[in-house]
């Protein structure tokens, strides 16, 4: 979801014409990442504890890259 809103505020501002507003979705990706991903992150947790810990391994956190 999250990397969806980046991408469509990056597409935004590429459509608009204005190429330098392209580093306002790269700050809007590093807002997202402190305010929602991080603190989500740490509720689940506290309360999953160790399925979350698989679901985190098995899932990567924006890009489907897989980090070894």
């Amino acid at each position: 979801m999250y990397l969806g809103l980046v991408c469509l505020n990056a597409g935004v501002a590429l459509m608009a014409g204005v190429r330098a507003n392209v580093w306002s979705s790269i700050a809007y990706a590093i807002w997202l990442h402190y305010a929602f991903v991080l603190p989500e992150e740490a509720f689940l947790k506290r309360e999953l504890v160790t399925r979350f810990d698989q679901y985190a391994r098995r899932v990567p956190r924006w890009l489907p890259v897989r980090s070894f």
